[in-house]
């Protein structure tokens, strides 16, 4: 359903625009997806994608120590726009 969602998207739909790329997964030979493939997508859509992306099992949902891991890598490298301090 996203790539049937994000297929529809004009090209630079996303520009100006923050990403950070999240891949929930079923089984953990897809943990590449996240930076092969949405990653680039992301990308051509004109997002900046300033992170490296995360990949979750189903079943570490709701995320758990690898989500505030995460949270703690990425966050000081998401960058605040004037709209993010009002």
């Amino acid at each position: 359903m996203l790539k049937a969602f994000l297929d529809r998207l004009p090209p630079g739909a996303l520009a100006g625009r923050t990403a950070l790329p999240v891949l929930v997964m079923g089984d953990p030979r897809h943990a590449l997806a996240v930076e092969v493939h949405f990653r680039p997508l992301l990308l051509e859509l004109g997002a900046s994608v300033p992170t490296p992306g995360l990949a979750l099992l189903e079943s570490d949902l709701p995320g758990g120590p690898a989500l505030a891991a995460w949270a703690d890598l990425v966050v000081p490298q998401i960058p605040l726009g004037e709209e993010a301090l009002r």
